[in-house]
């Protein structure tokens, strides 16, 4: 029985072993990228917001590398000991996923491209049959042909984003609902519902942010932002 099973593993692993031409490889470092708070609007920008919009917000964002193809990869072979795997990548942007010293992975859905830091050496596309990634070069993918290196935002998972939305109003006074969310969604404890009178002062703040009613109806509020939320 022992022999069975060790001889089932030799040919699992031999199936989706790489061969000539294919590369067996791993991803040895996930890099974290810096984030920053950004806060909507800008300082001193008029802006009009319907009822249910947000007023003010800020929130967590970062950028991190991404490459964008702009030609599908289709019925691409990846060579295995026994047989092939044929890859299909639409054309679309994607973003880094890990390293190694030789190179970068980029998440392609259905695999990984990967880039190596050698710019003399050939594009790959990846399988991942297992905990081992196999890569096959690619010579059509190149660099401003039909691949683009970029970034793109991303939104960390535990970003907390904060916001003062719009719930109605007139000239003497607006509603607002003060929220909190992670991962969209709202947290109801952080949830609060404010009301000002602005007959007599038309500048209000909340949380550190101040900004300046210009004009208030139950359709929608014109204003100018003073002062970011904390």
């Amino acid at each position: 029985m022992t022999s069975t099973n060790s001889w089932l593993t030799v040919l699992f692993i031999s199936a989706f072993s790489p061969v000539v031409g294919a590369e067996r490889m791993s991803i040895t470092e996930v890099k974290t990228f810096p984030t920053t708070v950004v806060h909507f609007p800008a300082i001193d920008a008029e802006s009009t917001v319907d009822v249910g919009e947000s007023i003010v917000s800020a929130t967590l964002k970062g950028m991190k590398p991404a490459i964008k193809l702009l030609e599908k990869i289709e019925n691409f072979k990846v060579s295995l000991v026994f047989g092939t795997k044929i890859i299909n990548i639409p054309a679309g942007t994607f973003t880094y996923y890990g390293e190694n010293s030789s190179g970068v992975f980029y998440n392609a859905l259905s695999g990984y491209i990967y880039l190596p830091k050698d710019q003399s050496k050939t594009n790959m596309v990846c399988y991942v049959p297992d905990a081992a990634i196999i890569c096959e070069p690619i010579p059509s993918l190149a660099d401003d042909v039909n691949m683009q290196k970029t970034q793109v935002d991303f939104y960390p998972k535990a970003a907390l984003t904060k916001q003062l939305v719009y719930t109605g109003g007139n000239k003497k006074a607006i509603t607002l609902t003060y929220r909190e969310f992670i991962n969209d969604l709202a947290r109801p404890a952080f949830s609060q519902e404010l009301k000002y009178d602005i007959s007599e002062d038309n500048v209000i703040g909340f949380k550190g942010a101040r900004f300046e009613v210009l004009g208030a109806s139950n359709i929608e509020i014109k204003f100018k932002v003073l002062k970011h939320l904390n």
